[in-house]
C-alpha cells in the first residue's frame, strides 16, 4: 500500500472547537461522606479538543490547517485514577454561528484543497450552514469531509 503524503495539503477545518482536560489523580480513601472516591489531584493536562483536536491532528500528518469554529466554549475535563476514568464533567455553553459567517467562511476556500467539517453537534453547525458550506465545495471543486456526532442525513453531498 503506497503511503499518503499530506506535506504542505492546504486543509480549512470549519467545526466545533473545545477543551480537553484530564485530571490525573491518585486514589486516597473511600469517602465517608458518599459512596464515592477521595481522590488527590497529582496533575493535568490540557489539550485541544473536538475540532481543534482535528486542525491538530491534520497538522501532525504534514498539512496546513486552518481552524474556524464558532463562538462560545465547550471543556471536558475527565478524572483519571490509574487506567480509570472516574467522570467526565462537561461544561458547555453552545457554540454559536454569528450573523454573516458563511460570508466570512467562503474567502477562506480560495487556497484550500480540502475542506473538513468536524460537527460534535455543539450548535455550530447547523443544517443550512453545512448545505451552503457542502455546495460551495462542490462548486469549487474542493473535496468536502464530514465527521459527524449526529445523524449524517444533513451532510448530503460531501
Amino acid at each position: 500500500m503506497a503511503e499518503l503524503d499530506f506535506t504542505g495539503l492546504n486543509v480549512l477545518v470549519v467545526g466545533d472547537a473545545m477543551t480537553d482536560e484530564f485530571v490525573y489523580c491518585d486514589f486516597v480513601k473511600c469517602s465517608p461522606e458518599a459512596d464515592c472516591d477521595v481522590v488527590n489531584v497529582v496533575r493535568r493536562v490540557v489539550s485541544p479538543g473536538g475540532a481543534a483536536n482535528v486542525a491538530r491532528c491534520i497538522e501532525a500528518l504534514g498539512a496546513r490547517a486552518t481552524l474556524l469554529s464558532g463562538e462560545g466554549s465547550v471543556k471536558k475535563t475527565r478524572f483519571v485514577v490509574g487506567s480509570r476514568q472516574l467522570v467526565r464533567v462537561d461544561e458547555e455553553g453552545q457554540l454559536c454561528t454569528t450573523s454573516g459567517f458563511v460570508e466570512r467562511v467562503l474567502p477562506q476556500l480560495r487556497d484550500k484543497q480540502v475542506v473538513v467539517i468536524s460537527d460534535y453537534a455543539k450548535g455550530f453547525i447547523t443544517d443550512d450552514f453545512m448545505r451552503q458550506i457542502v455546495a460551495e465545495c462542490t462548486k469549487r471543486g474542493i473535496p468536502c469531509v464530514v465527521d459527524p456526532k449526529r445523524d449524517p442525513k444533513h451532510c448530503h453531498g460531501a
